[in-house]
């Protein structure tokens, strides 16, 4: 009889600042990937981006994304020194925002959160365009996700990193490496 196999998919980041090529794809860094760790017999393996590796490949050139954040919301003051998140008051106060007007008076905001010089930068977006209090709303409640090890905001592209500062228009944060 088959036994149901308990699979997640996780989010992964190159562990080093630099480009690595691995059969025929290119992985970039500070790019989350999709990981989907495989077990058959007792071994584990990690399939990222379609390319499988085992135990000792997937810790030499990966780590998981939930880490890296935690590593980097401290470093940029988005998380107190014990560890616990900031109020919506001082999350709110530690952003820098920018307002994107469109043709349609409808009004997108940017919360951006860096220290200077912004090597280190993270930018969270509304799904939704309205009031800044309801995107503040909204952009509080992936941070509170992120911490809750919930990176659906990251996946989807609502929460970015960035290292080449704010841009002028509502694109997606350069990263240069």
């Amino acid at each position: 009889m088959l036994q149901p196999i308990k699979q997640y998919i996780m989010l992964v980041v190159l562990k080093e600042n630099k480009e690595l090529l691995l059969e025929t794809d290119l992985f970039k860094p500070h790019h989350h990937y999709r990981c989907l760790p495989l077990t058959e017999n007792g071994i584990t393996e990690y399939m990222v981006y379609g390319i499988v590796f085992d135990q000792q490949g997937f810790d030499k050139y990966f780590e998981l994304s939930n880490k890296r954040l935690l590593r980097d919301f401290k470093s940029i003051g988005l998380l107190k020194d014990n560890g616990k998140p900031l109020s919506k008051k001082a999350f709110l106060e530690q952003a820098y925002i920018t307002k994107y007007a469109s043709r349609t008076r409808v009004r997108d905001y940017g919360f951006n959160f860096y220290v200077y010089p912004s090597e280190c930068m993270y930018r969270f977006s509304s799904l939704y365009s309205g009031t800044k209090v309801g995107q503040l709303k909204d952009v509080y409640e992936y941070y509170l996700e992120i911490l809750n090890n919930n990176l659906n905001s990251l996946d989807s592209g609502l929460v970015q990193f960035g290292n080449c500062g704010i841009p002028l228009t509502n694109t997606s944060l350069r990263i240069e490496y």
